[in-house]
């Protein structure tokens, strides 16, 4: 880190730092900095805070003969083969599901080397007398940094659950009696007895209290000029001090080698309090209060970062709140992770910080790992890079028949991987329209990720993902609209060539097909019959013949899933449809989504282009809006007219298409840009944002910080649903439209699709569906397509449709 400004004469002095930037930089060589180093502030004053071990406590409690104080559940014994099915102290209940595969991994590996034959697992409940022994007041934590003393850890009172998790040789009848024999203690009562836990052995206590912590310590905040999407004037970095009640949980796990990591959070979170520092202290270094321009708009900047600060932590824990209350589920926000090195931290640092941070006050851990201080390091805090809160938030929408519901979901989730850990920062937004029996609809979903690997030291790398979700169904769906699905489909995977080879020879499987049974009426037997004539099958294999050649050098899964949407074509079109069979055709659900990840959006911004987007949207309305038993020499001709009605709308599709990729071009190149000093901003910075008023004033209560990865998610958002406001008169529906558009000029090795469309059979009173069963329609369609060169999200682990989850 830079040295810091300083005053001069009462004149505040700002470094200028150079910029490395490569790409759509407009200009951006410089910035300026109050930028402090971390080494210089002083730790004195948590150094000296004087507060115990407490876990030491527990133990005693623990070891005492009388169980006054304790309930214990009976032990819970696992062995090699029962290890997947452990639950340790951080997972589902005590935090984030997925560090159980490392932990589990290590307690395998334990176990494979003899010594010990098993894990027990044992549940206790702590009397509410115990929890005034875990609670300590600390200083520099109040609002108004009066130094006075406020508590944190566990509630007087407070009912306190926890966890143990011990490696025995032997079942044993007592674990607690077994684990003070063979150890000496109970629970660790110091740093040298943390050293003497086992690989995966688990502390964890919950229950209601509170924590203080410094966030954003350490993480570089750019201030952005409003109206501009690149355009940074200063660089700092500044605290926000958080006192925080609610359900608390704290949690230790010895890890492989000399490291064990602690974990801190909250359920049913409330921020009593926060404050952007202002003054030196307490683990923070504080930030200037001046004003100061940010291009032509003067600023208070203690005011503008800490309104942006304080809305993102409050935008988490009302995201946990919220969800809390409408689901069954618990939700829990990770304050902070750290791993600490037991043989390579400094001994007085690291007692006093584990005694710390084990009541709930990390600034100490916080302060040591901003600093690069030996054998301690922060994963992340709430608000660092913007991650860290875990959410269940999904939608699940159940349908009226009349009905026009639009719902907006946002949250977090963090996921350990194999690498590191992840946080996918996701928004979504599904809407739902229809009349009577037929309905359609639309999700997209925005994931933006940071992965950090603390094991490699690598900066964290960020990503951006978009999901689109199709769904359209129909009590009795009439043939054009599948065929309208399938069309698109296959001119965004196929492309041109691909769409022309099948479509002329299906237009007139459907012209015969429906020459079979002239004024055919519901029962008629001719219908069942023309469903097997067998000219039409004939006509169906010529047409595949012709077809496959032109797919041939697509990836095998991209064939595939184009094989099944052209057999399918055409024996939709090559199916007699009755025109007054009440509902026409059978009941249908079709589902198509894709994911674009982070290097196909990136393609998409610099290397397509508006024209690109609107010829292909050009070619897909052109398949759609025609009929297709119309006269071939008269078909090219209605879809060229087709194109050329909708010229104005396409026009302005190209206009807002262009003005995105200019503008995610240059935020590829903000992540991607050097400060001297401070380092690549993507990967850690955040960027702070505020918008204006007419007069040119700054709205304070309306600034944000967020990552730049989610600067990305939010602009490709925002692209979708100015493309759906464009397309709004296009095509059978202006979010299938849109969808399919982008699929067809999305780079095809980084396109994850799938596709599923669902055929109900049964006759019903208002259809008769003998025809469909005699044709041999599948009840279920469906193929799914991954680019070769297509990113997974979290190794695989993550799974989007456990955020967004469609009405069946």
């Amino acid at each position: 880190m830079t040295a810091s400004a300083c005053h001069e004469d009462g004149e505040l002095a700002f470094d200028e730092l150079d910029v490395t930037c490569d790409g759509k930089c407009d200009g951006f060589s410089s910035i300026k900095s109050l930028v402090k180093d971390p080494r210089e502030l002083s730790l004195d004053d948590l150094l000296g805070a004087g507060v115990p071990l407490v876990i030491g406590r527990l133990n005693d409690l623990l070891s005492s003969s009388k169980w006054v104080d304790v309930k214990l559940a009976e032990p819970v014994l696992h062995d090699a083969a029962a290890l997947d099915s452990l639950v340790s102290g951080l997972a589902t209940l005590y935090g984030e599901r997925e560090l159980t595969t490392e932990v589990n991994e290590l307690r395998r590996a334990h176990l494979a080397a003899g010594a010990d034959k098993l894990y027990a697992e044992l549940s206790l409940k702590l009397d509410a007398s115990f929890g005034k022994q875990w609670q300590v007041p600390v200083k520099g934590l109040d609002v108004g940094n009066r130094q006075l003393l406020l508590p944190v850890g566990f509630d007087a009172g407070a009912t306190i659950e926890g966890r143990l998790i011990q490696a025995h040789a032997t079942a044993p009848a007592d674990p607690l009696a077994s684990a003070k024999v063979l150890r000496g203690f109970v629970v660790p009562r110091s740093v040298a007895e943390l050293g003497q836990m086992k690989p995966g052995e688990v502390v964890a206590l919950r229950g209601k209290g509170r924590l203080g912590a410094n966030l954003s310590v350490g993480t570089p905040l750019v201030i952005a000029e409003p109206l501009s999407v690149l355009s940074y004037k200063l660089v700092l970095t500044a605290g926000l001090v958080a006192y925080v009640e609610g359900v608390l949980d704290i949690q230790l796990v010895r890890m492989g080698g000399s490291e064990i990591v602690l974990d801190v959070g909250v359920q049913q979170a409330k921020v009593r309090s926060a404050r952007v520092a202002i003054e030196d202290g307490w683990g923070v270094q504080g930030l200037p209060t001046v004003n100061v321009d940010i291009g032509a708009i003067n600023v208070d900047l203690a005011q503008l970062v800490g309104k942006a600060l304080t809305k993102q932590l409050d935008d988490k824990v009302n995201l946990v709140s919220a969800h809390a209350g409408s689901s069954t589920s618990t939700t829990r926000a990770s304050v902070a992770r750290f791993r600490f090195d037991l043989a390579q931290a400094n001994p007085a640092e690291l007692e006093a910080a584990l005694a710390q941070a084990l009541v709930g006050d990390v600034r100490l851990a916080q302060a040591l790992a901003n600093r690069g201080a030996a054998g301690v390091e922060q994963d992340f805090d709430l608000l660092r890079s913007g991650v860290a809160s875990t959410s269940e938030a999904g939608i699940d929408l159940l349908g009226l028949s009349f009905y026009r519901t639009t719902i907006t979901s946002k949250g977090e989730v963090v996921a350990q991987t194999p690498g590191g850990v992840r946080s996918l920062l996701f928004d979504s937004l599904h809407e739902e329209g229809g009349i009577f029996v037929s309905s359609h609809g639309y999700t997209r979903v925005g994931l933006a990720g940071l992965t950090f690997a603390p094991e490699s030291k690598a900066p964290p790398v960020g990503e951006t993902n978009l999901i689109v979700q199709l769904r359209e169904a129909d009590k009795g769906m009439e043939r054009d609209k599948l065929v309208d699905h399938l069309d698109a489909l296959i001119l965004a995977l196929g492309g041109e060539k691909a769409y022309a080879a099948i479509d002329a020879p299906a237009n007139a499987l459907e012209r015969f097909a429906q020459s079979l049974c002239p004024g055919a009426k519901v029962h008629d037997t001719c219908v069942v019959e023309a469903a097997t004539n067998a000219e039409l099958a004939g006509m169906r294999d010529a047409a595949m013949a012709a077809f496959t050649p032109t797919i041939a050098n697509l990836p095998g899964d991209t064939r595939e899933l184009l094989v099944t949407a052209a057999t399918h074509k055409l024996l939709v079109q090559g199916t007699f449809e009755i025109q007054e069979n009440g509902f026409v055709g059978p009941g249908t659900s079709i589902f198509m989504d894709f994911r674009l990840d982070d290097g196909a959006l990136a393609q998409l911004a610099t290397q397509r282009t508006g024209f690109d987007l609107k010829q292909a949207l050009g070619d897909i309305l052109g398949a759609s809006e025609v009929d297709r038993d119309t006269d071939p020499a008269d078909l090219m001709g209605e879809r060229l007219g087709v194109a050329s009605d909708a010229g104005k709308e396409l026009d302005l599709i190209a206009q807002h298409y262009d003005a995105f990729a200019a503008d995610y071009q240059r935020l590829l190149a903000a992540e991607g840009a050097n400060i001297v000093g401070v380092g690549t901003l993507g990967p850690s910075a955040l960027e702070i944002r505020f918008p204006i008023d007419a007069a040119k004033r700054p709205l304070y209560a309306d600034a944000t910080a967020r990552s730049l990865a989610q600067a990305r998610s939010e602009r490709v958002q925002a692209l979708f649903d100015a493309l759906l406001a464009d397309a709004d008169d296009l095509g059978p529906h202006p979010e299938q439209t849109v969808a399919y558009g982008l699929a067809a000029i999305a780079p095809g090795d980084h396109l994850d699709l799938r596709l599923a469309v669902d055929h109900f059979l049964e006759d019903t009173a208002f259809g008769w569906r003998e025809p469909y069963r005699a044709a041999m329609y599948p009840t279920h369609v469906g193929g799914y397509a991954r680019g070769p060169k297509t990113a997974r999200i979290d190794g695989g682990q993550f799974d989007v449709d456990a955020l967004v989850q469609l009405a069946q």
